[in-house]
C-alpha cells in the first residue's frame, strides 16, 4: 500500500513510509586520511526503489529518502 508504514510481516513496496529507519552517514572523508567518522540516526523515510525490483530480488539495497 502506498504512503503507509508497512506491517513487519508484509514486503516493502515503493512509496512505503518507514518510521525510525536506521540510517548511517559519513561525516568527513579524505582519501588517504584517517578513517571517516560515521554517524547513525533513526529517521522517517520513504522507499524509492521500485516494487517490481524488490519483489523480484533484482536489487541488493533499498533506496530511501528522508521525509
Amino acid at each position: 500500500m502506498i504512503y503507509t508504514n508497512p506491517p513487519v510481516v508484509e514486503a516493502i513496496d515503493q512509496g512505503d513510509l518507514i518510521d525510525r529507519c536506521q540510517l548511517s552517514s559519513i561525516g568527513e572523508y579524505s582519501p588517504g586520511g584517517p578513517a571517516p567518522s560515521v554517524d547513525v540516526d533513526f529517521r522517517r523515510v520513504i522507499v524509492m526503489t521500485q516494487t517490481c525490483d524488490l519483489a523480484n530480488q533484482k536489487t541488493l539495497a533499498v533506496i530511501v529518502a528522508e521525509v
